[in-house]
Formats: C-alpha cells, structure tokens, sequence
C-alpha cells in the first residue's frame, strides 16, 4: 500500500515528519487546518529549495491528515545547521489561510448597500471592518445620516444571521459619479467594535483639510465681495447685515444644509482611489 505523503507546493515529504495543528479562523469563521513540518536537507540544492520556498509565504499544502488540499501561509519556526557544511534541520509550519467567505453586499441598519470593495483586519487584537460601498441617489442621504449614529446593525448579506453592534470610525470619505438617473455615489465606512477605543487623535487628515480649503477660500472671497456690493447698494438691512457677519445666522439657516456642509468636509473625487486594504499598507 502506498503510504501517504504530505505535499508543499509540489514538493512530498513522508507524512511522518509532519504533526497536524487546528485554530479556529478569525475572519472564516471556521476551524481550520495545519501541518508541522520537520525536515532535514542533506545538500546545498535541498536547502536552496528549502529557502525558496519560505520567501514564497504562500504555499498549497496537500494535507494527508484531513484528506483535502488548501492555500497556506508558511514560515520558518526554527532552522539549525552546522557552518561550512551543507545539512540543515527546518521546522516549519504551514497555517491554512483565514479567508472571508463570499458576498456581495452589507447591511447598515437594515439598509442594503453592493460592495464595490471590503477587508477585515486586526487592530488591538479585535475585527475592524472598512468597506467601499455603492450608494443609489435615494440611500445617500439616509447613509450619510447613519454615520452620526451608535450603536449601528451591520451584517454581511448570505453570511451573518445575526447583525453585530458596531460603531462607525473615522474616515468616511465619499465621491459623486454619473448624472440624472445614473446618478450614484462611492461611501468609504470603517465599522469597529464598540470596545474599541478610539484613537484620541484630534485634528484632520490631510484629505479633510484640503477639501476644507477647497470649499472655504471660494467662500469666504465670495462672501465678503457679496457683503461689500450689498453694503454699498444698501440693499440688506442693518440686522441682517449683523447677522450675516455674527453667530446670529445659524437662527435662519436650514439645519439639514449645515449637515450637508459638513459631509461636504468628506467628498473627494473618487472614494475607491481612498480605499486601501490594511494588508497593503
């Protein structure tokens, strides 16, 4: 009978130099699987392979142990050799990898919303969650209204059954596309854990900052051209003119459009060029 060997991207080895492992999936939510590898090399070709194959990272592994084949991460966990010859004891651990599962959409307080992009990640030992969502014309306001809001229902579309708490984070940057029926919008939302601790940092990102510059230099030239040319005509009264140049204007000025302001402080011109996985940073 043939006896059972233990595959690393091609490359067998019996089965008696490896041990299995299991750990439970962060992202998967599944218990996945392993292999501990011990192996010794006898030449200088079975160590250049040997090292070949640790900078891969990623590695397939036919794994006799649960009878299947799956994507692994593999590293060095110790490597001892004697210098000025050629053998060498590696002992290796391939960990299969902790992949989401698929979808396509979340929801946001029962709200749906397509995934144009999404990633999970581990920040202070906790799940973060940061998605790129396509928005219709109708959900935008109703979306941006939701990011003031604590706790918030999220829920992956075909995978969670039940919605988790979470709060949103910072970064909630967002760009117009199209025009009239095709109207839609990109909106970056960064979901973390209600025990999460926010950061504490207290001053805008460079983004915030200039598309505040971007909004505010036009304004306050046009406002005070306006001012003059309506000072000079005499065409607003005294009290208006006070108020427009005080605090006094917020008691006549729509509060939904002081809202709208401020989510102007996050548009840019294409949210998915903000976007950026944690694992490629």
């Amino acid at each position: 009978m043939e006896q059972k060997r233990i595959g690393i991207d091609g490359i067998t080895v019996p089965i008696v130099s490896g041990k299995p492992i299991s750990f439970d999936g962060v992202f998967s939510g599944k218990k996945l699987s392993g292999i501990e590898v011990t192996l010794r090399t006898r030449d200088s070709t079975e160590r250049k392979m040997m090292d070949d194959l640790l900078a891969k990272g990623k590695v397939t592994i036919d794994d006799p142990f649960v009878g299947r084949s799956y994507e692994a991460s593999i590293r060095m966990c110790s490597n001892s050799f004697t210098v000025g010859q050629d053998d060498a004891l590696y002992v290796l651990t391939a960990k299969e990898l902790d992949q989401l599962p698929p979808f396509s959409s979340i929801e946001l307080n029962g709200m749906e919303f397509p995934l144009l992009d999404y990633d999970e990640y581990i920040t202070e030992d906790k799940v973060g969650r940061q998605a790129l969502l396509w928005v219709s014309r109708e959900q935008f306001p109703k979306l941006r209204d939701l990011l003031g809001r604590s706790p918030i229902a999220f829920r992956r579309v075909g995978v969670d059954e039940t919605p988790l708490e979470l709060r949103f984070g910072s970064g909630a940057y967002w760009s117009r596309h199209g025009a009239g029926a095709e109207e839609h919008y990109k909106q970056i939302v960064n979901l973390l854990p209600l025990d999460l601790e926010p950061s504490g940092l207290d001053w805008a990102s460079g983004v915030t900052q200039k598309a505040m510059a971007n909004i505010l230099i036009p304004l306050v030239a046009r406002f005070e051209l306006l001012v003059k040319e309506l000072a000079i005509t005499n065409t607003i009264s005294s009290q208006t003119r006070d108020a427009l140049l005080s605090s006094l204007w917020r008691e006549s000025f729509p509060s939904q459009k002081i809202d709208e302001l401020y989510d102007s402080l996050d548009q840019v011109d294409d949210a998915a060029a903000r976007f950026v996985r944690m694992g490629d940073r």
